[in-house]
């Protein structure tokens, strides 16, 4: 295994350690392309949601509609970014899958409901440690457990078409 990977394994950990797994959607068979970059992410967390839909992590085949519906919102998308996972808000989280011997590589939020994106200035590894962080709360948590007390039968909390269905 790689460093990269061995850290990204360990960050999950941590990830999964205050969020845990309340969910699975079994992803689809068929041979939707996963970038290298994001290949080990997939096959450890597709489709898996934690914390009753705080975080939920895209199958290739959720990914690569999210792709689709994220690049016609955001110019200049495409080819550079990957959806790997979407929060409680609807937002997506991309990944940076460009050549990293030329450029760091970094987290998105894409906001299909603001028509905006941002960037964490974190890789994977940095991102899921401040999302697991509480004092970072890096995807507002304590709304998103605020939100569903107040809300308990809104959305589908397991789902992993929620976002992308969302943001047509």
């Amino acid at each position: 295994m790689r460093a990269e990977d061995q850290e990204i394994s360990k960050s999950l950990g941590f990830l999964l350690r205050r969020f845990p797994e309340t969910g699975t959607a079994v992803p689809a068979e068929g041979g939707h392309y996963v970038p290298p970059a994001l290949a080990t992410l997939f096959a450890q967390m597709a489709g898996r949601t934690l914390a009753h839909g705080f975080l939920r992590f895209h199958t290739p085949a959720s990914a690569h509609e999210s792709y689709a519906l994220c690049a016609r919102l955001i110019g200049g998308m495409e080819g550079r970014y990957f959806p790997f996972a979407f929060d409680w808000n609807g937002r997506e989280l991309l990944f940076d899958i460009r050549d990293p011997e030329t450029r760091p590589r970094y987290v998105i939020m894409v906001d299909p409901e603001e028509g905006e994106h941002y960037t964490t200035d974190l890789g994977l590894d940095d991102f899921f440690v401040a999302v697991a962080d509480e004092d970072e709360d890096a995807l507002a948590s304590a709304y998103s457990e605020e939100w569903r007390d107040a809300n308990p039968g809104a959305g589908p909390s397991d789902s992993t078409r929620w976002s992308v269905t969302r943001c047509r």
